[in-house]
């Protein structure tokens, strides 16, 4: 036998065999061994003897394999195929003089030309085994899938001889293959438009892939981000706590868990990952990692925000009471002695959020507690632990750490005298140096201290008082000071007309002065309106006097200012408000205010009329005297202005002066 022939041979039985093992077909796999051994014999007369046995015929018509040979005319007429032909429904007769005779018939139209184009290939690049896949038509008009495998035969001086070849339906393999394919192009849409980042990554930290969400979440694109470590994603933070870790073995310890991670985006924010590895295995060997990822930056940041919350002031940033009493627990059970405490209780807060509003005294706290931060070190934990006061926890501080501090702080309280509302704060400390001593003892001596402190501040307080008055009345619109002041300079000389004492004097000054001290609770924009107000806008402007008497009531004034401050819209025959006094039942000063504040407004412009003489708006006075006015008052500013007393021209928040 030809060698060549030969060796070609073994290697066709060769893959007959294999092929045939996966089939389980046992007796034919048999029959291809002892070919095989017959041919490397090169006994040709065994080879005749074993090519007419029973096990040859089941090689060549039990194994679902068909045997063709072509001749090489123009037609490709088929020269012999075996009778297993019949399992695509036909003999092979439809092959020697049938409708195949042109063996490019029995191939499916659509691979006709395919399959005519490698043939064609094959024999001109000189090959002589070639293999390649089409469809062909069964008797039933069912499509098949086949692999031919060729064997081209020629002479020594490469001229064709003739083309032989085995055909192996492989249909169930095909659509095996389909099958996988689709599942394949299925598993790689819901990988890439997955609505979580997906990637994976070598045992070297390499990224392989990432999903769309995995590229829109990192900012970065695809192409910048394959090949690159997982470990130049991480924050620095995390690559300092990761540094000391082998990638491979952090994956390892890793997988099948939930973990975060800290990574930069491409713009160079921070990014929270929820990360879950899971193993890719070949041969039972892990050679990627697959991990699925979550953004939890957002979530990440409400958790610390409420965590923030749950232990902190909002208004002033320090910890709160609960944060407070923790830590005071946790040293105090580890026996970290000597700790101490200081109390702080803010001075006249509520005399300032009663004159000046609650924004006035949330800014004493915050200012308080800066002065607090920059007073402490910085292992101190300072608490805002009720409304007006404040607690200072001081680790391993005695009594020398925390009166060092008290003096800090009130050195600062000083320094913050040059603003308009001055801080002001009692102090007291106590230091805890063995189990002696128990928390709430500890609490109960500062709190102690403090309030010995204060009690020695009392008459500071009471000047402190004054002076937030003060600021009070610098809170009202211009136009109003303005108008009292001019009152002012009216009400004297109207007063000692009247016969007013001197007491009474200085209490109608005073009254003249803080009268529209109210206002400071209405909305700025109705204490500015230049023209009528409407209906509510006036009911709202009516409380300011409720209010002023209830800011004044917190002083300890006399009941004639307060009176004053109250009463002074009240009419002479009782239907002024705010509860309907008449005559003399209403304070002599409130009927004075009442008459110069009706005075003051005639001669002046306003938007919805023109301004009065003197002589004029004392007529109008007059016209109402008795029923809004007091008749009295009314004609003692009378002959005041009949007098001489007049306004110097153009100097309308002067002084009014005899002439």
């Amino acid at each position: 036998m030809d060698e060549r022939i030969r060796k070609q041979l073994i290697s066709q039985l060769n893959e007959l065999e294999n092929t045939l093992k996966t089939c389980g077909n046992t007796d034919v796999i048999k029959a291809c061994g002892r070919l095989i051994e017959v041919i490397n014999d090169q006994d040709e007369s065994n080879l005749s003897g074993e090519l007419t046995s029973s096990f040859i015929y089941d090689v060549l018509h039990n194994a679902n394999v068909v045997v063709f040979e072509w001749t090489l005319t123009p037609d490709s007429p088929t020269k012999y195929v075996t009778e297993n032909i019949s399992q695509f429904g036909y003999m092979p007769e439809d092959f020697y003089t049938g409708k195949f005779k042109d063996y490019w018939e029995f191939i499916h139209p659509e691979d006709r030309g395919i399959a005519k184009s490698n043939v064609d290939t094959a024999r001109q690049l000189g090959l002589n085994e070639f293999r390649h896949i089409y469809r062909i038509k069964t008797s039933s008009g069912q499509s098949r899938w086949v692999e031919e495998r060729l064997v081209i035969e020629r002479d020594s001086y490469g001229n064709l001889l003739a083309e032989k070849g085995v055909l192996f339906d492989i249909t169930e393999r095909k659509l095996l293959e389909l099958k996988l394919e689709q599942s394949k192009i299925r598993y790689q849409r819901l990988y890439e438009n997955a609505g979580v980042m997906m990637f994976t990554f070598d045992k070297n930290g390499s990224i392989v892939s990432a999903n769309r969400k995995c590229v829109e979440i990192l900012g970065e694109s695809r192409a910048r981000l394959l090949n690159r470590k997982i470990s130049s994603l991480l924050s620095p933070a995390q690559q300092k706590r990761n540094q000391a870790i082998d990638m491979l073995d952090f994956a390892q310890r890793n997988l099948d868990k939930e973990f975060e991670l800290d990574v930069i985006h491409a713009s160079g924010k921070l990014l929270t990952l929820n990360i879950k590895l899971n193993p890719i295995l070949h041969e039972g060997e892990i050679v990627e990692f697959e991990g699925i990822g979550h953004d939890i930056t957002q979530k990440k940041v409400k958790e610390r925000q409420l965590t923030y919350l749950t232990y902190h002031d909002k208004l002033t940033g320090l910890f709160n009471r609960a944060y407070f009493d923790e830590k005071l627990g946790q040293l105090n059970r580890a026996g970290a002695y000597p700790f101490s405490i200081i109390v702080g209780d803010m001075n006249g807060l509520k005399d300032v959020n009663d004159l000046l509003g609650h924004d006035s005294g949330d800014q004493l706290l915050i200012d308080m507690a800066k002065i607090l931060k920059n007073a402490c070190r910085e292992t101190d934990i300072i608490a805002r632990y009720g409304g007006d006061e404040f607690l200072v926890l001081i680790p391993h501080g005695d009594e020398v750490v925390a009166d060092r501090i008290i003096k800090s702080i009130e050195s600062q309280t000083k320094d913050s005298q040059k603003s308009m509302l001055k801080p002001s704060i009692a102090l007291g400390a106590a230091t805890i140096h063995d189990e002696s001593l128990s928390v709430e003892q500890l609490i109960q001596l500062a709190d102690d201290a403090m309030y010995a402190q204060k009690a020695c501040c009392l008459q500071s307080s009471r000047s402190k008082l004054n002076e937030n008055l003060s600021v009070a009345i610098d809170k009202l619109p211009k136009s109003s000071r303005e108008k009292s002041e001019r009152l002012r300079k009216l009400a004297y000389p109207l007063g000692i007309s009247l016969g007013m004492d001197p007491i009474l004097l200085e209490r109608l000054n005073l009254a003249v002065t803080l009268h529209d001290l109210g206002q400071i609770g209405l909305p700025h924009s109705i204490l500015v309106k230049k023209g009528k107000f409407e209906e509510s806008e006036y009911e709202l402007m009516k409380k300011h006097t409720e209010i002023g008497y209830r800011i004044l009531s917190k002083y300890h004034v006399d009941d004639h200012l307060l009176n004053t401050v109250r009463y002074h819209h009240e009419w002479y025959d009782g239907s002024g408000y705010p509860v309907g006094l008449k005559g003399e039942q209403i304070p002599l000063c409130a009927r004075i205010i009442a008459v110069l504040e009706a005075y003051d407004a005639m001669i002046r412009s306003r938007s919805y009329r023109k301004k009065r003489s003197p002589k004029e708006a004392v007529e109008e006075l007059l016209r109402h005297a008795g029923t809004q006015f007091d008749k009295c008052v009314v004609k003692s500013l009378e002959q005041m202005v009949i007098g001489g007393i007049k306004l110097e021209e153009g100097q309308g928040n002067k002084i009014i002066q005899r002439i």
